[in-house]
């Protein structure tokens, strides 16, 4: 067990995952009905959302509509759950009559966000799969890509394997990334990105040219999938020059990803209706808040950088204890968590894992604090993002600070964090294994008690 990390990661992913897949109801985790709209709509040849009286989004098939409406009441209420009939509906569902549909706060996302789950829906289409059992086909597509990358990237790491087998398995991870939704692209490359980074800089190997286009797509992906996470490229900096082919690729490798993301930002958000100015018969079905307006609110906060900061530092000192459980135990929509006595195993766990040094390769500590400025940076870069684009302009607190954001940031944390030597750490990995299976099992407990 303690020689194939990667090998435990894939089965046990692969179980529960599937698992997920198979138990959690239709659009039940976060914006899941927005993101199989877009995906629909990206399969018909369509790139990007469109604007039609103040509304965002695009023409599909009535039944795309009625299928999440099917289940939309199930999201909004805390006691009810799902029975047989609900799903006896959703499959008999047959209106090609085509309508506009909204998919307002995903509509000017990247089409790259979805590529797996697109190929999913066209080739379920091509074999004329209903569109009840599309959205099945979208989720394992998309968790079928991030398994065979974090996979890879658990093979790549040269340090701290069964940390990264721990973060991927946290239930909340394996819910996510399990869903149609538009963080599992941009989570697993994320993980690549790291891994590839963190091997190039402890094993001094060199660099093909193929392996730098490989490296510059996937972190242009992540750039422009989700700017938020673009400090990733500076990943590049722990790695020697003298490893690339010429030394001009390292810096090539750091600028195009930057130089897009600059590119797509004012082209996608142009696209971004406001809930004050979006057409008032649909807004409400929207995730959209009152009072948002991204270009006030960046005024604001370059007005304001001080008091900005200072909402900054209590909104997540307020928030923080949300936040963490979101991050190691949230499954599905709304307030949904595995038990806390689970959150708190499992915080433990993840604290030993990261605090507990390991044998072999190990980080230097001066390339430890490189990996911690590259994580504020990012944290910084999300904090401005969300504050725009989900709080009033000019709000005394930073709403939607959840946990799912922070999966590709807190593995650079763990890692940058100090550690000491413990002869007994293959202790600590083999009970994280049967700890995180327990979790993964309490998590599909948890769903078909909520859901069923």
């Amino acid at each position: 067990m303690h020689r194939r990390p990667e090998v435990i990661f894939f089965v046990l992913a692969l179980v529960f995952g599937l698992a997920n897949i198979y138990y959690l109801p239709p659009f039940q985790s976060p914006d899941e009905s927005n993101h199989f709209h877009r995906t629909a709509h990206i399969t018909q040849g369509y790139m990007m959302g469109f604007e039609e009286d103040q509304r965002l989004g695009g023409m599909l098939e009535k039944e795309y509509l009625d299928y999440s409406l099917c289940f939309d009441r199930i999201r909004k209420s805390d006691n009810n759950s799902f029975n047989q009939k609900d799903f006896v509906n959703a499959k008999r569902l047959d209106d090609k009559d085509k309508i506009f549909v909204d998919f307002a706060n995903v509509g000017y996302y990247s089409p790259s966000v979805y590529f797996p789950q697109v190929i999913g829906l066209w080739i379920s289409k091509i074999f004329r799969v209903s569109v009840f059992h599309q959205l099945y086909v979208g989720r394992f597509a998309g968790y079928l890509f991030w398994l065979i990358v974090v996979f890879w990237s658990i093979k790549l790491i040269p340090t701290q394997k069964y940390l990264w087998v721990f973060l991927a398995l946290l239930p909340a991870s394996i819910s996510i990334n399990s869903s149609l939704s538009g963080d599992v692209v941009s989570n697993a490359l994320a993980f690549f990105a790291i891994a590839w980074s963190l091997s190039k800089m402890q094993k001094n190997e060199g660099i093909s040219i193929l392996e730098s286009l490989i490296v510059t797509l996937c972190l242009s992906v992540i750039a422009i999938n989700k700017p938020v996470y673009f400090p990733l490229v500076f990943m590049l900096v722990l790695i020697s020059k003298q490893q690339f082919v010429r030394p001009l690729f390292k810096w090539l490798m750091i600028l195009l990803p930057v130089a897009l993301m600059l590119i797509w930002i004012p082209y996608s958000h142009d696209l971004f209706i406001p809930f004050d100015l979006y057409n008032s018969d649909y807004r409400l079905n929207q995730q959209l808040n009152p009072g948002v307006n991204p270009a006030q609110q960046l005024e604001f906060i370059l007005s304001n950088p001080f008091y900005f900061a200072k909402i900054a530092l209590l909104s997540y000192l307020d928030s923080a204890p949300a936040t963490w459980a979101h991050y190691i135990g949230k499954f599905g929509w709304e307030k949904n968590y595995i038990s806390s006595q689970m959150i708190a195993l499992l915080s433990f766990m993840l604290l030993a894992l990261t605090f507990v040094k390991e044998q072999g390769v190990h980080i230097r500590q001066k390339k430890k604090w490189k990996l911690a400025v590259i994580a504020l940076l990012m944290l910084g870069a999300f904090t401005v993002s969300i504050y725009m684009q989900w709080s009033p302009v000019g709000n005394e607190q930073v709403w939607s600070l959840s946990g799912r954001y922070f999966i590709p940031i807190f593995p650079l944390l763990f890692l940058a964090a100090p550690s000491f030597k413990w002869d007994k750490r293959v202790v600590i990995e083999r009970i994280s294994i049967v700890l995180i299976a327990l979790a993964n099992m309490s998590l599909i407990y948890e769903i078909i008690q909520r859901y069923y």
